[in-house]
């Protein structure tokens, strides 16, 4: 996921396990990821 957001211009603010959704009355576990558009350097 970082790898994708750097080469896009995005840096990660956070990082989150969560449950996405529920399927079947199963939760689906996910990732929630924030990300900022990186500082020129």
């Amino acid at each position: 996921v970082g790898r994708t957001l750097e080469a896009n211009g995005l840096s990660i603010v956070a990082l989150e396990p969560t449950t996405i959704r529920w399927d079947r009355r199963e939760p689906v576990k996910g990732l929630s990821v924030v990300a900022r558009k990186a500082q020129a350097v």
